[in-house]
């Protein structure tokens, strides 16, 4: 097995699963905040 394409599928999924939480409590607030995306 090589590291090297290991490194760079962790680096890339740490990167979308980030996007994905930030993405997922910018909603939470707003919602709590009452300000509902439409």
């Amino acid at each position: 097995m090589s590291d090297d394409g290991d490194d760079r599928f962790h680096g890339r999924a740490r990167w979308i699963w980030l996007v994905i939480m930030v993405g997922f409590i910018t909603i939470a607030a707003l919602e709590l905040l009452g300000v509902r995306p439409k």
